[in-house]
């Protein structure tokens, strides 16, 4: 039989997962999941927004560049990728208010999410995401004092997160022993990520050829089309390059 609940991937203990699509067929649940993906990233979004106090206007504005931004689009085809993209806002968000409350309510908060999101499948998307969170507390934070008292707690409701997603953990260091990648990645996969031809594709990601519509050339020589494939567009740089020009101290662009 299939690995279900040792292909992480997948997503089997991920709750959302598990609501949809055990309440509704599969076609309109496939579909709904998506819609959840995206509704999730632009609420935590809004809500990251405004707690840093940002307007209404520039909070909306924030969650539909975020939702809708150059990864979630590009990303698509890998679902478990997008659905711990999704979730980062809400871990910025609660970290930020065990910082102002310090209730342990939202340790508790944080252990669930953390357990959720080792569910959906991308344990890289998430080690990536408590990092930057943690480097951004350093960095928020007054004092390096105020910073050793929150890093314990957020440590141990972290690894009580983890605990608490044994059931996909177990299972699939059991199959990382009977996997090709027991031994790591071939090179062949990322074998051209970071050329100058993958850097363009962030500006026009069909510049060799639309996926969707036909097969991409061998001579193409880009890879790996979805493991390389990252998508800006040209309006995102130029704003951020605009941003950079004409910011001006205490003001928030």
């Amino acid at each position: 039989g299939y690995p279900v609940l040792a292909d992480s991937p997948i997503g089997t203990c991920y709750l959302p997962n598990l609501i949809i699509f055990y309440l509704l067929p599969t076609p309109i649940a496939f579909n709904l999941h998506y819609l959840f993906i995206f509704l999730t990233a632009a609420v935590g979004m809004y809500l990251l927004c405004r707690n840093f106090n940002l307007s209404k206007i520039s909070s909306t504005y924030a969650a539909l560049a975020y939702a809708f931004s150059g990864f979630f689009i590009a990303r698509i085809i890998h679902t478990s990728f997008i659905q711990v993209a999704s979730f980062l806002p809400f871990i910025f968000l609660i970290l930020l208010k065990y910082q102002d409350k310090k209730k342990n309510i939202y340790l508790l908060l944080f252990s669930l999410l953390v357990s959720q999101l080792i569910f959906a499948g991308y344990l890289q998307g998430l080690i990536y995401s408590l990092i930057s969170a943690f480097i951004f507390l350093l960095f928020y934070v007054k004092t390096k004092t105020e910073f050793t008292k929150l890093f314990l707690p957020i440590l141990v409701s972290t690894i009580f997160g983890t605990i608490l997603a044994a059931a996909q953990i177990l299972p699939t260091l059991e199959l990382v022993n009977f996997s090709t990648r027991d031994q790591g990645l071939g090179g062949e996969l990322f074998s051209n990520s970071g050329s100058v031809k993958i850097l363009l594709m962030f500006l026009h990601p069909f510049i060799f050829g639309n996926i969707s519509k036909e097969f991409i050339p061998t001579s193409a020589n880009i890879g790996y089309y979805w493991e390389n494939i990252a998508f800006s567009g040209t309006l995102t740089p130029a704003l951020a390059l605009s941003s950079l020009l004409i910011l001006r101290k205490k003001k928030v662009i």
